[in-house]
């Protein structure tokens, strides 16, 4: 019996098949037997039958294996490994570095290198969950721990992401011991945050302006009163020191009820540069601010430094080694230039394609 095979992926075709098992295709013809013609005197000869022609619909109407995603196998025999694998169910070999290059582990750096709040929040917003068991596992346990921190600057955008990442992994994971562990977590999690917001560090945190503000116009007026007392009693008693006292206590209450006044022109001020900036950047997205100033950049790590401007859009870093000296730092940086310029602050903003060259000391021989 002659053993076919399908004309489109090669796959063993079963007896008086009409379709391949295993990309659908019609093989009917393929399996029709062959017309031949024989004869004692002449060679055999096969007769094709007509090709048919392929039309649009009979192209539209095939089915297409589209093959997403990796497989993981064990190097030491070759076993495809399921996730959170760490010894080959087959040769017991044991599994490290399964996952070396995580996303998750490089936005966590990106948040950490961060120079301002609003830099970290666009950063976890605009962070997209992968759709591999271990990256919502990662990603799961880190925004859990940054919840606990005790910065809560950035717990609304964590908030967020970890209810993706629960909804993700209620999809990934099914009904399996992996995902009752991340829904405990989840649960006692949130139960954390909400007490925590309830409580009266939390609620100063959301209204600390108005408090702080309130608290110094209070405390204004009530220095101003016992100053002006101060002042009558020591006309009245020729006290010199007490009408001092009260003058002095007239002139701090006038100023904390000043200073409330001054640091809200201030927010505002800033918070219009922010707007500013924003609307800079959102009309020429290649712009970005550089983060740092010159001067920070200088002894630190250059790799280090390398991979903060990176996360901040960066393209075009250059890094530079320069003859080590005895008292330098391997390693450190010792100048930094963005476009020529070898001055600026951190609010100064360049293209992101703008040539930056990290000098930076090094044993070169």
């Amino acid at each position: 019996m002659k053993i076919q095979f399908c004309a489109y992926c090669g796959t063993k075709l079963d007896d008086a098949a009409r379709f391949c098992k295993n990309c659908g295709e019609p093989v009917a013809q393929a399996q029709q037997p062959v017309d031949e013609i024989s004869s004692s005197d002449e060679p055999k000869m096969k007769i094709e039958p007509p090709k048919k022609e392929q039309t649009e619909e009979d192209t539209r109407s095939k089915r297409k294996i589209v093959y997403d995603g990796e497989l993981y196998k064990c190097p030491n025999c070759g076993e495809l490994l399921k996730s959170f694998t760490t010894v080959c169910p087959t040769c017991a070999y044991e599994i490290r570095g399964v996952h070396p290059n995580s996303p998750v582990e490089a936005l966590s750096k990106k948040v950490e290198m961060a120079s301002s709040l609003d830099d970290k929040i666009e950063l976890i917003i605009n962070f997209y969950i992968p759709n591999t068991k271990e990256d919502i596992y990662d990603f799961f346990i880190l925004a859990v721990s940054n919840l606990e921190d005790k910065r809560f600057e950035t717990d609304d955008a964590w908030l967020a992401k970890l209810e993706q990442a629960y909804h993700k992994a209620k999809l990934s994971f099914g009904n399996t011991a992996e995902f009752e562990y991340l829904e405990k977590l989840y649960i006692q999690t949130r139960k954390k945050v909400n007490k925590r917001e309830r409580g009266i560090a939390a609620i100063f945190r959301r209204n600390h302006i108005a408090i702080v503000t309130a608290l110094s116009i209070c405390g204004g007026i009530i220095m101003i009163a016992i100053g002006i007392i101060l002042y009558i009693i020591s006309g009245k008693d020729g006290n010199s020191g007490a009408g001092m006292g009260g003058y002095i206590l007239v002139m701090l209450g006038m100023a904390s009820l000043i200073a409330p006044y001054l640091i809200l022109e201030e927010m505002k001020e800033k918070a219009s540069k922010d707007e500013k900036k924003r609307a800079s950047q959102e009309t020429n997205s290649n712009i970005r601010s550089i983060g740092k100033c010159s001067d920070e950049f200088c002894d630190e790590n250059y790799d280090d430094m390398v991979e903060f401007l990176r996360s901040r859009g960066f393209r075009s870093v250059v890094a530079k080694p320069e003859k080590k000296r005895l008292r330098d730092t391997e390693g450190a940086v010792k100048s930094i230039s963005i476009a020529g310029n070898t001055e600026f602050s951190e609010d100064d903003e360049f293209d992101i394609d703008s040539t930056i060259i990290i000098r930076y000391y090094s044993k070169m021989r």
